[in-house]
């Protein structure tokens, strides 16, 4: 989203190829289509569409608008293009025949493409494409000073060349690599901003397996993709090698999953952020901020909401909004939900939260309920319920997930060898915005503690270690794509189950019996094999685990890597798997692929469930689920083809 130097208008591009304008009033709540281009953008993969857009400083004199997109190819999977558009009507409306060409890449991955524009006060463009490498950019892209990816571009579009001069001072201007590269070493610099006050560069880089990174870029800087990732040597390449820019922020996976680059805040109504540059992450959802003039810069949490935040703008006085791909949505930053380190008004205890009774058993007025198959968790016993505020109806959407009322609270205990060792509360807040919190429970079982906002714990229980999750960590699984909740779903409940009152019924119809849903159940219901009969077709076993283990991320809309889709309602050949080669390396197998019929020992998504560490499907845990690993492993070797 970028606005016009007058302040009059907005611009707002949509992944799907369109262009949208609207007035900058409050008042205004209509949008008005000024550019489709949508029968030729290729937005049908994980990373690719029309993804930036830039107003030249001159727009409204000279209707001049740059767009960076990608698009259907003769000869390559896919093409890159950054163009040149221009209104011939005041900005009122432009025609796809204007179009310009400045840069054309051939994609051979539809990830690591096209990231961003920004017009600097040089009045150069800065263009941005990722290495175009999923796997780990082995053919080293984001080094080669003489390729295009993995790179930041410096251009000059009002030079006497067409369609654009090379600015003279540009790093390789004049030998030793392509004449465009400004920065090189990126993996993928997903949103990059200019400091209105300083000129600073700041870009944010999406990370491999395991470091978000946030740079400051200098001109001919080497940011050291892909021998580092992060700060950090990649374990394939040597380390130490000169000359290699470090982050100024690092963000571990376990905090963060795709970096959103933000701008350094220059407004007015939010002092405390004066200064400060703010991102965020498109998984968790969360919103930091650092002080630049810090030696060392620390990042602290700002907003606890859970957007999917794709890109950041900027209006005339510097007041900062957020563009939510998930929720189609334009967020304001304002004073009101800042900071998120604040106190919040939920109770430091389980018990105190009413949820629970001194003896650690749950109230009354909670609902218990339960999957027909459940997330792996190191083999912990789990227990269910909800709390729906009174009047409250749940409502169903077109994939069967529940939708919740505000106010709603779902509760999920582990226990160990019998021990509780963890509660976790997803709360629905009166703004409806989903936030997670996880309790600790003491050794004695009488009550459990409020993990803190950042804090993340490893503890021993017997023989078994427990992560405690950071509570910024929550959303990475309930996230936008999966409706939040995850497990609650028409297919997930349909099943019967034994009520605290002894009483066996359905669970579907027990809450549709209550009145709990705010419309009646479709006639036929979808559902998944329950965990425990064995009666159930290998196929169907399987497909349930891979729904409930890896669907929450793997589905559409998810900024997941690979755009594949692990819903259990999805047919084979439509899931993106099938003889389909890994993106984010091997694992040392031959002939990979992500799945492959017949062949377990080359299906990377196998070898992925049995692993540990940062390559881990599901990427939580200590412990295999090496049984059902076992029931994939089946399932892959009874297949004879992708239908």
């Amino acid at each position: 989203m970028a606005q016009t130097a007058d302040g009059a208008w907005w611009y707002l591009i949509e992944r799907a190829g369109r262009v949208w304008r609207f007035a900058a009033d409050p008042n205004v709540t209509q949008a008005e289509l000024v550019l489709d281009l949508s029968l030729d953008v290729d937005s049908s993969g994980g990373g690719n569409g029309l993804l930036a857009i830039a107003l030249h400083p001159a727009f409204t004199t000279n209707g001049q608008l740059f767009l960076s997109y990608t698009r259907y190819s003769a000869t390559s999977l896919m093409e890159s293009r950054l163009s040149r558009f221009t209104s011939l009507d005041g900005g009122a409306s432009f025609q796809a025949a204007t179009e310009q060409v400045l840069i054309s890449i051939d994609q051979a991955t539809d990830i690591h493409v096209n990231t961003d524009l920004k017009f600097g006060s040089d009045g150069y463009l800065y263009a941005g494409f990722g290495d175009g490498a999923p796997q780990g950019d082995l053919d080293r892209y984001a080094q080669d000073p003489g390729d295009l990816k993995g790179k930041i571009l410096r251009l000059d579009v009002d030079g006497p060349n067409q369609p654009y001069s090379i600015p003279p001072d540009n790093p390789f201007a004049n030998q030793g690599g392509a004449p465009e590269v400004w920065a090189l070493g990126l993996r993928n610099p997903w949103r990059f901003t200019f400091d209105r006050q300083t000129g600073d560069l700041w870009a944010g880089d999406v990370g491999f397996g395991t470091w978000e990174e946030i740079d400051r870029i200098v001109a001919g800087g080497n940011y050291g993709w892909s021998f580092n990732e992060g700060a950090h040597c990649t374990a394939a390449d040597p380390c130490g090698l000169p000359g290699l820019i470090d982050p100024v922020v690092e963000i571990f996976h376990d905090e963060g999953n795709s970096i959103t680059a933000g701008f350094v805040y220059r407004g007015h109504e939010i002092p405390a952020l004066s200064g400060h540059l703010v991102f965020g992450d498109f998984v968790t959802g969360y919103l930091w901020e650092i002080d630049p003039t810090e030696p060392a810069p620390q990042k602290r949490v700002i907003s606890a909401e859970g957007h999917a935040v794709a890109s950041f703008a900027e209006d005339l006085d510097g007041e900062q909004y957020l563009v939510d791909l998930v929720k189609g949505s334009i967020w304001r930053l304002s004073p009101s939900n800042l900071p998120a380190d604040a106190p919040l008004d939920i109770a430091s205890s389980l018990v105190a939260t009413g949820c629970f009774d001194a003896a650690g058993e749950p109230a009354p007025g909670l609902i218990p309920y339960d999957l027909n198959w459940s997330f792996w968790s190191d083999g912990a016993r789990k227990r269910r319920w909800m709390a729906v505020p009174d009047g409250g109806k749940i409502a169903i959407d077109p994939e069967g997930d529940f939708v919740f009322p505000n106010g709603t609270v779902l509760l999920k205990e582990f226990a160990l060898d019998g021990y509780r060792v963890e509660t976790r509360l997803l709360v629905r807040h009166e703004d409806g915005e989903w936030a997670g919190y996880t309790y600790i429970w003491n050794q004695d079982q009488t009550d459990a503690k409020l993990q803190p906002l950042t804090t993340k714990a490893i503890v021993q229980w017997g023989f078994h270690y427990w992560e405690y999750p950071r509570r910024t960590e929550c959303m990475r699984c309930h996230n936008a794509a999966a409706g939040r909740t995850v497990g609650p779903e028409l297919a997930q409940l349909d099943r019967e189950i034994e009520y605290p009152n002894g009483r066996v019924s359905n669970q579907l119809a027990t809450l549709e019996h209550i009145g709990m849903f705010e419309a009646p159940l479709p006639t036929e219901l979808p559902s998944l094999a329950f965990i425990g009969d064995g009666t159930a077709s290998i196929t169907d076993r399987a497909r349930s685990w891979l729904h409930a283990n890896c669907a929450g991320c793997h589905r559409p809309g998810s900024m997941a890597i690979g755009d594949m889709d692990f819903r259990f309602s999805t047919p084979l050949a439509s899931m993106n798997i099938c003889e389909v080669p890994p993106e984010r390396g091997d694992l040392g197998l031959q002939d990979a692929r992500r799945l492959a019929p017949g062949a377990p020992e080359r299906s990377v998504m196998l070898a992925r469930i049995r692993h540990r560490g940062f390559e881990a499907m599901p990427p939580s845990g200590f412990v295999t689920d090496e049984g059902n690993a076992k029931l994939v492993e089946a399932w892959i070797r009874s297949l004879t083809s992708c239908q």
